[in-house]
């Protein structure tokens, strides 16, 4: 299983996005915090299982880890 890990996206995943689309064979990608919003853009636009989980950043509402696929 190949597992991508980042964090602290802050609303820009554009070039992210671009850089994983050039890994080959990804599996899931984990998204740590800041701006876990950014989870959902990714798995949409790369149509990847995206796990996030909150960092110091994302205090507000009462979200809880969501696996997305």
């Amino acid at each position: 299983m190949k597992l991508i890990i980042v964090s602290d996206t802050h609303l820009r995943v554009e070039g992210l996005i671009h850089r994983i689309r050039e890994i080959e064979n990804v599996d899931m990608i984990l998204h740590l915090g800041d701006m876990v919003r950014d989870a959902s853009t990714i798995s949409k636009r790369l149509g990847k299982k995206v796990i996030d989980v909150k960092g110091n950043c994302d205090m507000t509402g009462d979200r809880i880890p969501i696996t997305r696929q």
